[in-house]
């Protein structure tokens, strides 16, 4: 069928609070894309996908200006397409000296086990109580932020580790996408 291109939009959120990347229109819109290429090989939806090459892969900080107003809980989505390797979908609240504070991390597709060579769907909902824990973003100026990214890791030198991504987002649960 036809590919049309994708955009997300994110009703009742503060800019600041959410982050999408669907691959599509080439603006990186400050993600970051470590051993990362534009690629239609492989896509979820529309023209293009992100191909990672044994590394962390789509990556993106949040500052979370509004979470103490508005007391959400928080989603990272991705999908992805792995040749062999099991990939992981990781959030990191950092403080604004990029300090690590907590990691969360996704290493299986929603309802089920790690399929190579078929597009899974991979989520992390983050608590408001666990975003807030240890003082986190109660100071807008620190500089607190949450760092997304989908991929493998740390790079090994093993390029045999594949992965595509596609639909990136990251949102407060008080909205939808």
């Amino acid at each position: 069928g036809l590919r049309s291109l994708q955009t997300a939009n994110f009703p009742r959120a503060a800019c600041s609070d959410v982050a999408a990347t669907t691959a599509e229109h080439g603006d990186l819109n400050g993600w970051l894309l470590p051993q990362t290429e534009l690629d239609s090989t492989q896509v979820y939806d529309g023209l293009y996908s992100f191909l990672v090459r044994d590394g962390y892969g789509p990556t993106r900080k949040i500052p979370l200006k509004e979470v103490y107003k508005y007391k959400y809980d928080y989603v990272v989505s991705a999908y992805g397409y792995s040749t062999g390797a099991s990939p992981m979908l990781m959030v990191e609240l950092r403080r604004g000296d990029d300090n690590l504070v907590k990691v969360f991390a996704g290493y299986s597709p929603v309802g089920g086990s790690f399929v190579a060579n078929k597009w899974q769907r991979y989520e992390i909902e983050v608590p408001y109580d666990s975003i807030v824990a240890e003082g986190m973003f109660a100071d807008t100026a620190r500089g607190d932020y949450l760092k997304v990214w989908f991929g493998f890791g740390e790079p090994t030198g093993d390029t045999s580790r594949v992965l595509f991504v596609d639909d990136f987002v990251a949102y407060p649960t008080s909205t939808s996408f």
